[in-house]
């Protein structure tokens, strides 16, 4: 997955039940998550949880955890 690529799973939905939690997404991997509203975070993944359509970040710079939901936001990874 690039740099440029947005993970499929907005709106909830999960491409499979592979080993990446069907998001596309793995623990430790860097993201950006953009609402339809423009607010964004960024941070490492945490925690992912396909079937609530939810992953948590620790956000940088801070550490805090965040809950996200992928109805409301596109995650896109970054480079680290």
């Amino acid at each position: 997955m690039t740099s440029s690529d947005t993970v499929e799973a907005v709106g909830g939905e999960c491409m499979d039940d592979g080993p990446n939690h069907g998001f596309g997404l793995l623990p430790g991997e860097f993201v950006e998550a953009k609402s339809r509203s423009g607010l964004s975070f960024r941070g490492l993944v945490d925690d992912i949880a396909p079937e609530s359509g939810v992953i948590w970040i620790f956000e940088d710079p801070l550490g805090t955890r965040r809950m996200l939901d992928l109805g409301e936001y596109s995650v896109s990874p970054l480079p680290s």
